[in-house]
């Protein structure tokens, strides 16, 4: 069973009614559900997560307003539960320190996670705030959220970044896909320096991934899950998925390795020709590192604009 549907059946088994009893007893609302920190959040759990940090858990968020007798109440009835479910282990909130699980006032939430205090408002703050923090932000699932006490905050970043911000980082993956992919790597074969081969391919997957969730309107999760979620995307994530698969593989040998030349070019021109699709480009220049800076042209604000493109990743 995925670590989310064991954790909406948790809810479902034992935390129905604590919605009522928080009511009554404390003059508070409160929501549930499962969102941040860990595989099961991105849906992208599997046997060998069970390891440490996977079971039945949940978070319960409750309005900053509510009494921290509230937040200390249920995080004691949630200690107080089975340690099994199903047959899998109950994840319980620790008694001190950072957590993913157990009841928080949004605000600590929202700061444990973005180490923010604030929901980002201008360019800069969007700017400060880790992709991959943000992709667990938008991920997981809120069961339960009468009184809409955190669906708001997650609304706030559903539809990815402001245009400039997205705009900024675009250019920026497509300058580092062009300069290590197109460029560096088939330099480093000639000079048979391996290391440095291996290096920028590394670079190019990467940034490929941040171009593609990019294109999609999706945060890139962290650098663990970042090939896998390509998978869910529908604009050129499946393609580019097997692509760096394929590059993967190739790496084993030097007829391999010179094959990928050709795989990281194909992969470029579908990028350019998404681009183009959704008006960030009208150059046909198949060379990304080329195309940042046309791209960095559609940037509204003068300031983001400005900024350094190898610095917008």
């Amino acid at each position: 069973m995925k670590g989310l549907a064991l954790s909406r059946s948790f809810y479902e088994t034992y935390w129905r009614d604590m919605e009522e009893k928080l009511r009554q007893e404390f003059g508070t609302a409160s929501a549930y559900g499962l969102v941040g920190e860990g595989s099961e959040c991105f849906g992208f759990d599997d046997e060998i997560s069970r390891d440490h940090h996977w079971g039945a858990g949940l978070c319960i968020w409750l309005p900053d307003h509510a009494p921290r007798e509230a937040v200390d109440g249920v995080n004691k009835f949630y200690r107080s539960l089975p340690d099994v479910f199903l047959g899998y282990p109950v994840r319980k909130p620790a008694e001190k320190g950072e957590r993913r699980i157990g009841a928080f006032h949004v605000s600590t939430f929202v700061h444990h996670l973005l180490g923010v205090d604030d929901l980002p408002s201008t360019l800069q703050e969007w700017w400060g705030i880790s992709e991959y923090a943000l992709a667990t932000m938008v991920n997981g699932a809120v069961f339960q959220d009468r009184k809409r006490i955190i669906t708001p905050v997650r609304d706030h970043f559903f539809d990815y970044y402001p245009q400039d911000a997205r705009i900024k980082k675009i250019a920026g993956w497509a300058m580092i896909m062009g300069q290590a992919g197109q460029y560096n790597y088939s330099r480093c074969l000639k000079r048979k320096d391996l290391v440095t081969a291996h290096y920028v391919v590394g670079l190019f997957m990467e940034a490929t991934a941040g171009m593609i969730h990019g294109l999609n309107r999706r945060f890139m999760p962290y650098y663990k899950w970042m090939h896998h979620s390509l998978e869910t995307l529908p604009v050129l994530g499946k393609e580019a998925h097997e692509t760096l698969k394929d590059l993967a593989v190739n790496m084993r040998d030097e007829e391999g390795m010179w094959a990928n030349v050709q795989k990281i070019e194909e992969l470029s021109w579908k990028v350019v020709l998404e681009l183009k699709t959704q008006g960030l480009t009208d150059q046909n220049s198949d060379f990304l590192f080329d195309q940042g800076p046309v791209i960095n042209t559609r940037i509204q604000d003068e300031e983001l604009r400005n900024m350094p493109l190898f610095l917008s990743k």
